[in-house]
């Protein structure tokens, strides 16, 4: 009676794979889907900029540099653009709806911009019509 029920659970479990149970096998795939999805989500988003890194744009041609900024104690901004020499490099980081803004530290600064800041679309919001989606390196 109660001999043949036994053996034949034992013979049940074993004959999953790999001797595993169909639940513990469930939750492989669920931890192996989640961690495609992690791995896909982090390597194919916007870059974000490290801690040592500002993002800066030239409000002139709306050229994105990232400038790093580990080592120093202080960066002096707006920047000077490497080809011109202009102070048009502003700090810049992405609003809710992805735009680049000027970033409100400096926006007194940017008042007092004299230059035509062409690639900034309204001075009243600082959004800046950024050509590119990752900034190059600036040294």
């Amino acid at each position: 009676m109660g001999c043949g029920s036994g053996s034949d659970r034992r013979a049940t479990e074993t004959n999953a794979v790999g001797g595993m149970k169909p639940w513990q096998i469930g939750l492989l795939a669920v931890a192996a889907l989640v961690l495609a999805g992690s791995l896909w989500m982090s390597l194919s988003g916007p870059k974000v900029p490290k801690p040592g890194q500002v993002i800066v744009a030239d409000v002139e041609t709306g050229e994105l540099f990232s400038i790093d900024t580990s080592g120093r104690k202080i960066a002096l901004l707006p920047a000077k653009h490497p080809e011109t020499g202009e102070r048009s490099l502003f700090p810049v980081k992405k609003n809710e709806n992805g735009e680049w803004v000027i970033t409100a530290l400096l926006a007194p600064s940017f008042a007092k911009y004299e230059g035509e800041a062409a690639a900034v679309s309204d001075r009243s919001t600082l959004v800046v019509n950024a050509v590119g989606k990752s900034p190059k390196a600036l040294d």
